[in-house]
Parts: structure tokens; C-alpha cells; sequence
């Protein structure tokens, strides 16, 4: 992880850390981390969209740590805190939250 830091420092300015807020059982909310494979203004005209395979808004470096999913490690660190679990359904951001967290809560294993 820590070659994938040094990386992203060296190639692209801003943060290193993508912090999007998700939301575990029983609606808790928790921030989950990811390597930043986007511009840092990817969302200023937008806001949040899904990403597609040949995202303009990405960096080739982010373009190779999503190809291999690698900028997903940083979730262990949510794993450790007891946020996230290893295994399970990957649930979206906020959007899907709030249409699918009465019928998923208490019962989705993704978030804990």
C-alpha cells in the first residue's frame, strides 16, 4: 500500500484517500476509504456519478489500481474498525441507501 501511496503522490496532486460516506446496518453511517483514482475535481460540475469503463475523469494510474482493484485496500482499515465486512454484497453510496435500506436492514451482510 504503501508503493501505491508514494504513486499517487508523485503522479497526480491532491489527496491520496477518496473518502465516501456509506451507510452499515441499522443505518449507521460510516466513511469508507479507497485509493483516489479520479482528478480531484471529478464531481465539481456533476456531483456524484457512476463511473464508467473509460472514464475521462480518471488518471492512468487510477485507471491501472481499478483494473486490478487495488484502490479498494484501503477498506481494510474499514474491515479493522468493524465498519465493513471481508465478504458480502458490495452496497452503493447514499442514493441506494435510502432506496434499499428499510428492506436490507439488519439483514445485508456487506456493512456491519
Amino acid at each position: 500500500m504503501l508503493a501505491i501511496v508514494v504513486a499517487l503522490k508523485l503522479t497526480s496532486p491532491g489527496p491520496v484517500l477518496y473518502r465516501q460516506e456509506r451507510m452499515g446496518v441499522d443505518g449507521r453511517r460510516f466513511r469508507m476509504l479507497k485509493f483516489r483514482t479520479m482528478r480531484v475535481d471529478a464531481e465539481a460540475q456533476t456531483g456524484p456519478v457512476w463511473a464508467t469503463p473509460d472514464d475521462p475523469r480518471r488518471t492512468w494510474l487510477g485507471a491501472f489500481l481499478r483494473r486490478w482493484s487495488l484502490d479498494e485496500l484501503p477498506q481494510l482499515l474499514n474491515v479493522l474498525r468493524g465498519e465493513m465486512s471481508l465478504v458480502g454484497p458490495d452496497r452503493s453510496g447514499r442514493a441506494s441507501s435510502r432506496s434499499s435500506g428499510a428492506a436490507c436492514r439488519g439483514t445485508c451482510s456487506g456493512t456491519r
